[in-house]
């Protein structure tokens, strides 16, 4: 005679088999899965499809696989043939972007169906593609950085050097790894710079634009500008420099030069006058005499001179 036993605990550990074999559960335990799954034959008829699936994917039991993703099908027919999983497959569905896993399940000589699991990658693959352009303009920024002529300084609100260019080692005899973390106010006290256009700006809050020399004697035109976050908080200045050492010593040269040709000028004049007071021209009247020596000078001018009288 059968009975059955009064256990309490056998009693449930079979119907928790049972609950486990139901395909209820199944579906319930598959609908709390943030991914979606789909479940397909040979055929690519779909035989089961999970909530998320439904939502994001538009599969319903019965479906064709190859109509809702008709670019995804090859790889599961691959996958049919050749029983071999595939994974990392990127799939595109409307506003999604998923990364997918073909799974066979065994048939007799070949698999009778595949289980597919997309992964929804949407905002991964927006962070990828964020960083990636963010990535390309860092390059286009070093570049445009470092090909700059001028020398260029980036500070903190603190003072604090974050980078130099190219340049700005150039022209300073300097290593940007030498500065770059350290604070203006100490390569001041050092005696690196005599005049710092980011401690300008820090002090009055707007452009500063001075003459600025270094110890090795450069003397650099700097432009200091700040930059302000979106609460109005000064948290970087911008440090132009321009070597103008060279062209201030063509600009001395170049007066040097001037005063030489006007001496140069003065004593042509000079002869011109002695020549006129040793020449032909009979000319007595102090009238006449201030006529020529002004005719003698105006003809060092390129300019029109109107003559009038008789």
């Amino acid at each position: 005679m059968a009975f059955e036993s009064s256990d309490p605990t056998r009693s449930s550990l079979r119907n928790y088999q049972d609950i486990m074999e139901s395909q209820a559960f199944n579906q319930t335990f598959l609908n709390f899965i943030r991914d979606a799954i789909v479940v397909v034959d040979h055929s690519g008829t779909v035989l089961f499809s999970n909530q998320t699936a439904q939502s994001n994917l538009k599969f319903r039991t019965g479906s064709q696989l190859g109509n809702v993703l008709p670019e995804f099908w090859p790889s599961v027919v691959h996958t049919l043939k050749d029983a071999v999983s595939r994974t990392n497959i990127k799939v595109k569905a409307g506003e999604f972007i998923f990364r997918t896993k073909i799974i066979p399940f065994p048939g007799n000589s070949q698999p009778c169906g595949v289980v597919c699991v997309f992964e929804n990658s949407t905002e991964f693959e927006s962070i990828t593609h964020q960083l990636l352009s963010s990535q390309e303009l860092s390059k286009e920024f070093d570049a445009i950085f470092n090909s700059c002529s001028d020398g260029l300084w980036i500070c903190d609100g603190d003072a604090n050097v974050i980078r130099i260019n190219e340049s700005s080692e150039k022209i300073n005899n300097i290593r940007a790894k030498d500065v770059v973390g350290r604070n203006m106010r100490d390569l001041l006290e050092e005696g690196f710079i005599d005049r710092s256009g980011t401690m300008e700006v820090l002090n009055s809050k707007s452009t500063a634009n001075l003459i600025q020399y270094t110890r090795d004697g450069m003397k650099l035109m700097i432009t200091a500008i700040p930059v302000y976050d979106e609460r109005g908080r000064l948290f970087r200045v911008v440090v132009n420099e321009k070597d103008i050492t060279e062209i201030e010593a063509l600009h001395l040269e170049l007066k040097k030069q001037t005063a030489i040709r006007d001496q140069f000028r003065n004593q042509i004049l000079e002869m011109q006058l002695a020549e006129l007071e040793s020449t032909q021209i009979i000319a007595r009247s102090p009238c006449f005499v201030n006529v020529l020596q002004q005719a003698i000078k105006v003809s060092t001018v390129d300019s029109s001179v109107l003559i009038l009288g008789e």
